[in-house]
């Protein structure tokens, strides 16, 4: 695995992180998750999440899940800027994928936003209908992941979220 310059090797030390989420308590976090049928299609379900981060920051997003996939299905964690807008990952829901979309607040710290996207998979793999064991991780239009998406799947490989209460 190649490393960008901009992740210190030390980032991806698995006893770092797995000390990291055992003082973590996404337990206590609020959630509120509202259908919001003004975007929701007779293809696509969506609603809006208000999540609160490890650290109390609010995470506000939108969980859209294709209505024609029977069963379980995957799904897809990415982020979008504050300023960015919140909306659906068509291509994401065609291909059968629910798509989970966030934003936090400008100029978080890695490991804060790392801990954001953890906290995001946490609470996506207990939506109904959701298989928790086919997470996909940032936008795949775009070349490489975002750095805190680089090292949560590394967690995700690890097996370290799989022990999340």
């Amino acid at each position: 695995m190649h490393l960008r310059p901009s992740v210190h090797p030390l980032l991806l030390d698995p006893i770092y992180w797995r000390n990291c989420l055992l003082n973590l308590d996404l337990g206590r976090n609020e959630l509120v998750f509202q259908e919001r049928q003004d975007l929701s299609t007779r293809r696509a379900k969506v609603a809006e999440f208000l999540l609160c981060s490890h650290d109390g920051t609010l995470l506000k997003g939108l969980c859209s899940r294709p209505a024609w996939v029977p069963g379980r299905r995957p799904f897809r964690v990415r982020s979008v800027s504050p300023s960015g807008p919140l909306e659906m990952d068509k291509a994401t829901l065609r291909q059968g994928v629910a798509d989970f979309v966030f934003q936090g607040p400008d100029g978080r710290p890695l490991k804060d936003r790392v801990l954001d996207v953890v906290a995001v998979v946490h609470m996506a793999q207990r939506v109904r209908g959701i298989d928790a064991k086919r997470t996909n991780l940032g936008d795949h239009n775009v070349n490489r992941a975002d750095d805190e998406f680089m090292i949560a799947e590394h967690l995700l490989a690890w097996n370290l979220l799989t022990t999340l209460p």
